[in-house]
């Protein structure tokens, strides 16, 4: 599974939600920062090959995951955003 691949799972599910995806390449390292955007709220994430120390809910790409693995991680990412959005709203 590479960069390019999640990239377009995470394009693909954001259009089909009606979310904005930003981008965001790390300089010095391999991974790369995603920002969903439903217009009032956001969900940052990471897509990388190596862990990190940072708060930050992160993709590993290794043999251990999957293309399932990484589609089922962009949907729950879309889900976390829309959970949120509701429970803003609802002032919970």
């Amino acid at each position: 599974m590479s960069h390019e691949q999640v990239a377009q799972i995470i394009y693909k599910e954001a259009k089909r939600v009606g979310y904005v995806v930003e981008q965001h390449k790390s300089g010095s390292t391999n991974s790369v920062y995603y920002t969903l955007h439903d217009g009032k709220f956001s969900l940052h994430f990471r897509v990388s090959d190596h862990a990190t120390n940072k708060n930050v809910i992160t993709l590993r790409l290794d043999r251990n995951n999957s293309l399932d693995s990484a589609v089922k991680f962009v949907k729950n990412r879309i889900k976390d955003l829309a959970t949120r959005e509701l429970k803003l709203t609802l002032g919970l």
